[in-house]
């Protein structure tokens, strides 16, 4: 990500955190927010992390994100949910968290 690396990836490294959220508030977010179903839009979901559970498990990770995402979009936050494999148990226990919407994929 910069001149620091290696930062650890899709964990809840401050660091990486720290990047993701000036990204996601700084130019992500602010250029969806238009498209969402609550200003008119297409987007009724979006998807947190994508297949997490293959790559570990770290529920304080994915619930920045999600925080970050709420934060961003406000009230007009669409469904939020996670998609991760059927092929292990624990995919859908660490790709996931409780009380968001936990869908399967099987690609």
């Amino acid at each position: 990500l910069d001149q620091t690396d290696p930062v650890p990836l899709r964990s809840s490294d401050k660091d990486f955190l720290q990047r993701v959220e000036l990204w996601w508030s700084g130019e992500l977010l602010p250029r969806m927010k238009p498209f969402l179903a609550a200003n008119g839009g297409p987007v009724v979901a979006v998807q947190i992390e994508n297949e997490f559970g293959y790559w570990g498990s770290d529920p304080t990770y994915l619930e920045r994100l999600k925080e970050m995402l709420l934060e961003g979009f406000g009230p007009e936050c669409p469904l939020l949910f996670t998609s991760d494999g059927t092929f292990w148990p624990d995919l859908q226990a660490n790709g996931g968290l409780d009380g968001v919407l936990r869908t399967a994929n099987f690609g």
